[in-house]
């Protein structure tokens, strides 16, 4: 199973946030170890024409959702149509739709977190409601 590959991350990730929700701090970037990295992202939604596709070779994404919601569309990255690759950042854009969403929610009690494998096709930053609203989380880069 793809999970257990990566559950030595899923542990650096899991303490991380527990220390950083007893006593939060502001960094825009932080190295976990030499397969995890963070990124504190803050961003306004937008809609479904606004945002892009894109997909990664190498990295898997954990997004943990601390503000604000947003719907994030995911499609099989083969379907759609690629853009160049991007190695050093490991991302290539892509074009195309599917109706395939879930919204996260920084609420108690609601879905918020999102794992994406490697290949598979997601859009941020979705708007779920007729106004945008800001969203703040933490990204992790996870390389198995």
């Amino acid at each position: 199973m793809k999970l257990n590959a990566i559950q030595p991350q899923l542990k650096t990730i899991s303490d991380f946030i527990n220390n950083w929700q007893q006593e939060p701090w502001q960094f825009k970037e932080e190295r976990l170890s030499d397969k995890v990295i963070v990124r504190l992202l803050s961003y306004k939604t937008d809609t479904f024409t606004n945002r892009s596709w894109e997909a990664h070779n190498q990295e898997i994404d954990l997004h943990f959702l601390l503000e604000g919601n947003e719907r994030i569309y995911l499609a099989d990255s083969s379907p759609l149509s690629a853009g160049e690759y991007h190695e050093e950042e490991d991302y290539y854009l892509l074009e195309g739709t599917s109706a395939r969403y879930i919204t996260l929610n920084s609420e108690s009690g609601k879905e918020n977190f999102l794992l994406l494998w490697t290949q598979e096709a997601h859009k941020t930053g979705v708007q779920d409601m007729p106004i945008a609203n800001t969203v703040k989380k933490m990204v992790f880069k996870i390389r198995n």
